[in-house]
């Protein structure tokens, strides 16, 4: 039985590395070349889509000309875009599970609905593992990291690891060093930084939110400053002022990736640059209007979404909620299509009095740069625009005067501003984090702090 296991865990390794070393020729290849491997790889999703899979069959009927086209973006406008509720409506005449395969390899995971209500998706677990764990360690290589030195992780975890070695992916590549974890919902603020000077780590697993309030904590501190090669961020969206608040405080850099439950990776940040690269060996990424017609490189628009490799549920042009703009091939060398930067999600909008349309996004705002803000949360409640924070230190009038203003500006509401300052330092780990968020009642200023997080929760 162990020689069994033992076969099969380097089966899985000699073909995680096989895929990397494909992802990093791919990544060293011509614009022309990647166009090309995108195109015959959509080719290859969508005739699969129309022969096997009941949704596609009807709704792809139309479309006769895929082995003949010759052109990624004309192949791709001749295709219907795959909405949210489609998805969610139609999940049984989306997937296709082959017969030769095992049930245990089908597995469904679901979003968590931060863009609206939660999506299932089935994906093939083998393949979609050995994909994820190669573009893991493409990614490793890219960004030129040590696999000698030391990783340690602040997230939301169930159990916390000390010194444990690192197995799979990173261990595939040689990884020696242990690994140790630390839960951000156990934890205070002030406990993950003493560790973080106890470890010392040249890498840092750590959510956004997170880092700036060590960064924060760390200038409060007595504490002697500490470096950190690269802050490994996920779940939440980066800002110009963040990047720089790490570089002046840790003396690291921001290494970001964009990543759903629907696909996993879906782009991975430049080595050299703030801008992503769109992960062309897995998947296609669109920048689209109003009206589907692809946007200009800087404007921004609806991401579009197409996975090359689930053949379990092909999700082809699905629109992920996203809105992102285009960037400028980048300098590098690296031709994977350039994403600036992601900006916010189609549900962060609100309708204006005179009916404008308005997206309500804070990224790159004026107010971020303010370092008393240890943390923050704004919600829009029927009556008001609540901006609940966090500080050591509270906000001065003209601190405050700026904050009313840039929100003001950014809704555009006849709503009055409420400040609520929070007692407690853990309150924004109670849920998921978005950059603002709508509530379906009116806000009572005799709420308690407990009262509120409920009304925000619900």
């Amino acid at each position: 039985m162990s020689q069994d296991n033992s076969v099969g865990a380097e089966n899985r390794r000699r073909i995680v590395l096989q895929l990397r070393d494909q992802f990093l020729d791919l990544a060293r290849a011509s614009r022309e070349e990647v166009d090309r491997y995108s195109l015959n790889e959509l080719k290859g999703i969508v005739k699969f889509s129309k022969q096997r899979i009941p949704w596609y069959t009807n709704s792809l009927e139309s479309v006769t000309d895929v082995e003949t086209a010759n052109s990624l973006q004309d192949l791709l406008h001749s295709l219907p875009i795959l909405t949210r509720r489609q998805a969610q409506d139609n999940f049984d005449g989306l997937y296709f599970k082959g017969p030769n395969h095992e049930p245990s390899d089908y597995v469904i995971q679901s979003t968590s609905g931060s863009t609206g209500k939660p999506v299932s998706v089935m994906k093939f677990a083998p393949l979609y593992s050995a994909e994820y764990d190669a573009l893991t360690l493409t990614e490793w290589q890219l960004n030129k990291r040590d696999t000698s030195k030391v990783v340690t992780t602040f997230r939301i975890v169930e159990t916390e690891a000390e010194d444990v070695p690192l197995g799979p992916p990173l261990s595939y590549i040689g990884a020696t060093r242990v690994h140790t974890s630390r839960s951000i919902l156990k934890r205070t603020i002030p406990e993950l930084l003493r560790e973080l000077h106890r470890l010392r780590p040249d890498y840092l697993f750590v959510n956004g939110v997170v880092s700036r309030q060590l960064a924060l904590a760390q200038l409060e501190s007595d504490f002697e400053p500490i470096k950190i090669e690269q802050f490994l961020t996920v779940s939440d969206r980066i800002d110009p002022q963040l990047r720089a608040m790490i570089s002046d405080v840790f003396n690291a850099r921001i290494i970001d990736r964009y990543s759903s439950e629907e696909f996993g990776y879906i782009a991975l940040q430049c080595p050299v640059h703030d801008h992503l690269h769109v992960c062309s060996s897995s998947l296609i990424v669109e920048v689209v209007d109003d009206e589907g017609k692809a946007c200009e490189v800087g404007v921004p628009g609806r991401v579009l979404v197409t996975s090359l490799h689930n053949f379990a549920m092909p999700l082809i042009r699905y629109d992920i909620g996203d809105i992102a703009e285009l960037g400028e091939p980048c300098d590098t060398g690296w031709n994977w299509p350039v994403l600036n930067h992601v900006s916010g999600r189609i549900r962060d909008s609100v309708t204006t009095p005179d009916g404008e349309f308005r997206l309500v996004t804070f990224f790159d705002s004026k107010m971020l740069g303010t370092r008393k803000l240890r943390d923050y949360q704004i919600v829009l409640f029927e009556n008001s625009i609540v901006f609940m924070y966090y500080v050591n230190e509270e906000l001065d009038e003209t601190e405050r005067h700026d904050i009313e203003s840039e929100l003001q500006e950014a809704f555009k509401l006849p709503l009055p501003i409420v400040f609520r300052r929070m007692d407690s330092e853990n309150w924004q780990n109670l849920w998921k984090r978005r950059e603002w968020y709508r509530a379906t009642t009116n806000y009572d200023p005799s709420w308690n702090e407990t009262e509120l997080i409920s009304k925000v929760s619900e």
